[in-house]
């Protein structure tokens, strides 16, 4: 749709006011100054940067005030060296879809990152969030009012808040995020009469003194209830299919649980029999990794707006609550950067949590740059899990998404880059490969792991154009 083609858009356009434009230009000096402090590719190439980030500016009619948060600021940056990059490679070759692709993704990035501090495009503003099912900012604090006068279960709420706090089920992730009781933001936590059907058959019906028609109703009510969620809010019935998710609303951090996960999280302690048979209590603890998967969304999130920084925010989640199954995509995509690059993002996580801890205000969109490079900094942050993509209803979203080429895009163009040193990458991936094979004893050998193997590294074989075939089992050395 829009971005791509500017000119459906220029009836649009108010006209920028100077003084608000000259604060803009003084804002971006001034950040980038800050950036360069962490980032030394920002000083080296800061005339590249700063022409492309003016540009952009004026064309978004970006207000000041967007320059105030440092790691939306990275990301702008990263997508202003990137359309600089374009625009040059662009005067050097004939036009090809590629660069087609590329001039798409940046506008589609730009107006969706600045969206809530631009005046640009006004209708355009108005038409996304129509279509995303927005009446304002994501999460308003009225929408999470509705959630819970509406669907609250106050004594389970209060329940399921002590039973986390008397087990320690946080206190792995406090220590790993360095969070103390001074520096926690605790999230206010809620039990919603909702569910899915399917976790009512983990309870032993009559072990539980209930018939199977008594809780057939129950678990069906909770669907039903369910359902109306999904009407209220963007993504509710997938929240409500899910053992707990998180909202922001207006800096209050809400954690949410559907009634049948927080009775199966505290079932050991409330006498509730769960079915052995189909192994109930391993689901228990799968819900209680959750529960601080969510906790870790509440403790300073990464993701900064409309999607950006969804991947990496899922990532963080996961690594800090001992990484329990979920966002497999994620994880598979941030393994190939790894083989790419040599740094695995997990690593980098510790270290934004160690240097903060020092005092140092760095975040892990400048150690992305410092790591990857900072033209990698915005397709990592505007990259999306399946889950969120299958969700998506805005085309100015669908578009920029369509652009990047999902996952298997960003790998592909990032062993292109000059940052990556493919002899090296494709050394990483064969001992991987083989590391793989050994740790899987005579099974390892086997055609089908072959194939398992190269499906799941697909991506990154490709990128580097090798094939299964071109990696003979070894055992690597020790």
């Amino acid at each position: 749709m829009l971005l791509g083609r500017m000119a459906l858009a220029e009836s649009h356009v108010p006209t920028w006011d100077d003084a608000e434009r000259q604060a803009t230009l003084e804002a971006i000096d001034t950040r980038l100054d800050a950036l360069a402090e962490h980032v030394p590719e920002a000083a080296e190439d800061r005339e590249r940067i700063v022409r492309g980030a003016r540009d952009l500016a004026q064309k978004f009619q970006v207000k000041p005030e967007f320059f105030d948060e440092s790691m939306r600021s990275t990301v702008f940056f990263s997508l202003a060296q990137a359309s600089e990059k374009g625009k040059e490679e662009a005067g050097r070759a004939q036009q090809n879809p590629q660069m087609s692709d590329n001039r798409t993704f940046i506008n589609n990035a730009t107006f969706l990152l600045t969206l809530s501090h631009a005046d640009a495009y006004p209708d355009l503003v108005k038409l996304h969030r129509f279509q995303s099912g927005m009446s304002g900012e994501t999460d308003s604090k009225a929408d999470v009012e509705q959630i819970i006068s509406k669907f609250e279960d106050k004594r389970l709420s209060a329940e399921l808040a002590a039973y986390i706090e008397d087990n320690d089920i946080l206190s792995d992730a406090r220590k790993e995020l360095g969070i103390t009781k001074e520096s926690e933001t605790p999230p206010e936590l809620h039990v919603l009469n909702i569910g899915k059907p399917s976790d009512a058959v983990y309870f032993a019906q009559l072990a539980n003194g209930v018939t199977y028609k008594e809780q057939s109703e129950w678990a069906q009510g909770l669907a039903v209830r369910s359902k109306e969620l999904g009407k209220m809010i963007p993504q509710g019935e997938a929240a409500g299919a899910a053992a707990a998710f998180t909202a922001d609303a207006q800096g209050e951090h809400h954690m949410f649980f559907p009634m049948a996960a927080a009775e199966l999280i505290m079932s050991d302690e409330r006498g509730i029999a769960l079915d052995s048979d189909i192994g109930a209590e391993a689901y228990r603890e799968r819900i209680k990794a959750t529960a601080v998967h969510e906790y870790v969304h509440t403790q300073k999130p990464i993701n900064v707006g409309n999607g950006f920084g969804s991947s990496l925010e899922e990532y963080r989640a996961e690594w800090f609550s001992g990484g329990h199954g979920d966002y497999r995509d994620v994880k598979s995509f941030f393994r190939h950067m790894q083989i790419l690059y040599g740094k695995d993002m997990g690593t980098m996580l510790d270290e934004v949590v160690a240097a903060n801890r020092q005092g140092s205000d760095i975040t892990i969109y400048e150690v992305i740059a410092n790591d990857y490079g900072l033209d990698a900094v915005a397709e990592i942050a505007a990259s999306q899990p399946d889950f969120y993509v299958q969700h998506v209803k805005s085309q100015f979203v669908h578009d920029m998404l369509q652009s990047l080429g999902g996952f298997n895009g960003i790998v592909e163009r990032a062993a292109s880059k000059s940052r990556v040193d493919r002899e090296e990458a494709s050394a990483r991936l064969k001992r991987g490969i083989n590391s793989l094979r050994t740790d899987m004893g005579d099974k390892g050998r086997d055609k089908d792991y072959d194939q398992f193997l190269g499906s799941y590294l697909g991506p990154v074989l490709h990128a580097l154009n090798l094939e299964m075939q071109d990696i003979p089992y070894e055992v690597p050395a020790k």
